[in-house]
């Protein structure tokens, strides 16, 4: 799981608190883990069980989540982000502000109770891609956090989440 897991996860002193993997920056290993999820690469599951990676609470086994699983997950991701940016860990950009915007419209689909789930996907998609583009250009200006990675995770492992369950062909 390139080459990281939480178990080579060890704390770094410095003036900007983060985690640092054996041979890479964990926040920019993190980020390239959320691009791996993105592209299919990696399964929900095998981040689902490290709640250091994923953050998740509630969806412990992503085959047998339900829907409401997926609405506290989602709120709790809107929460860990709406923190981050009060908290300075994530700095505001039109790139976050689309995501926070992606990850509202989903919460108010996925509160529905008809059949419709394509919107549901393309939003959590849309928030997942927002995440990794903010993340990226972070990276570029040597700004990338640990927070804003896992983010990015997060949002990336929730959509793979919400297409297997909307999806399940896919």
């Amino acid at each position: 799981m390139l080459g990281t897991s939480a178990e080579t996860l060890v704390a770094e002193p410095g003036p900007r608190p983060g985690l640092r993997g054996p041979s890479d920056d964990v926040a920019t290993t993190l980020l390239r883990l959320a691009e791996t999820l993105r592209k299919g690469g990696v399964s929900a599951g095998m981040l689902v069980a490290s709640k250091e990676v994923s953050g998740f609470r509630v969806i412990t086994n992503p085959d047998l989540a339900t829907f409401p699983q997926l609405r506290q997950e989602l709120a709790t991701l809107r929460s860990r982000l709406e923190d981050a940016l009060v908290a300075g860990h994530v700095a505001p950009s039109s790139t976050i502000e689309e995501s926070r915007r992606s990850l509202a419209k989903a919460a108010l689909e996925l509160a529905r109770p008809d059949d419709e789930t394509g919107p549901i996907l393309l939003r959590l998609s849309w928030a997942a891609d927002h995440l990794l583009k903010a993340g990226k250009q972070a990276r570029t200006d040597d700004d990338l956090t640990p927070t804003l990675a896992r983010l990015a995770v997060s949002a990336a492992t929730l959509w793979r989440i919400a297409a297997r369950m909307l999806a399940p062909e896919a």
